[in-house]
């Protein structure tokens, strides 16, 4: 089964705030889990979402292409307000 690596959101995939980073900038950094970054990415590298799929990201960075898992973006505070 291939990924989706449209930039296109998807609105079927039921957790919608992995989705919603779908075009903005993003922070990536190595995960404590197994997930390394792949090679031409660092820590604290800066990346545009492409897209998200089945818990992986296709990330743009200069005009290359990657492929991360979810856990390997630095959770950023909310834009929200939760109250």
């Amino acid at each position: 089964m291939e990924r989706n690596t449209s930039n296109e959101r998807r609105t079927d995939f039921p957790h919608g705030f992995f989705a919603e980073r779908v075009g903005r900038s993003v922070t990536v950094k190595d995960c404590p889990f197994g997930y390394s970054l792949p090679p031409g990415l660092s820590p604290g590298d800066r990346v545009k979402v492409l897209s998200f799929d089945h818990g992986y990201y296709a990330v743009d960075r200069n005009g290359e292409r990657f492929e991360i898992f979810l856990t390997n973006v630095v959770e950023e505070p909310s834009r929200r307000r939760l109250w």
